[in-house]
């Protein structure tokens, strides 16, 4: 759960949810497991975010190479457990080597590339938001879509964003950046 819409939680999952500080009107993030909590700042929940990524492909390569090691090198699990700590320990006291990744019309570094991503991500869910709280201005608030958008560009401000999007289905024509 993480658009900032509460829901009863379930024992074994993760809730993550959008707050405001009641005294400074900061965002804020609550991270529910369990019994245990945490509350983040909007910089903290998205360098956590990616960290879960980048731990999701080292897991995912740590047993292609754990199977490679005991599947295909016919090594006894022991051995291709001693093989995965070795590769880890170099994992984690080398410096990563320069590369490139392909992406069909442009080769870029891979920490070009999550900057694209993070941004294409954050845009995405900044998109979404701004598209819900459109449909609420006009539909719960009774505001025009000009209206809607002037409240959408005035919010955007206070939060310093641009976002590329358009209304599509919201009450617009389609081609106008609210």
């Amino acid at each position: 759960m993480a658009k900032g819409f509460a829901k009863e939680q379930q024992p074994d999952e993760i809730l993550v949810e959008s707050l405001v500080k009641s005294r400074t009107l900061e965002p804020a993030i609550n991270i529910k497991w369990g019994k245990q909590q945490a509350q983040l700042t909007p910089q903290q929940a998205a360098a956590h975010a990616l960290a879960v990524l980048e731990v999701v492909a080292a897991a995912e390569l740590d047993s292609a190479v754990m199977r490679w090691a005991v599947e295909v090198a016919g090594a006894a699990p022991a051995e291709g457990a001693k093989l995965l700590q070795l590769f880890r320990q170099k994992r984690e006291s080398s410096q990563i080597p320069s590369c490139t990744m392909n992406l069909g019309d442009e080769s870029i570094r891979p920490d070009t590339a999550r900057e694209r991503a993070k941004y294409l991500l954050m845009n995405a869910a900044n998109t979404e938001v701004e598209a819900f709280l459109m449909v609420f201005a006009m539909q719960d608030l009774s505001l025009t879509a000009d209206q809607a958008a002037q409240m959408v560009e005035e919010l955007r401000q206070m939060r310093g964003l641009q976002t590329d999007w358009n209304r599509e289905g919201l009450g617009g024509d389609g081609d106008e950046q609210p």
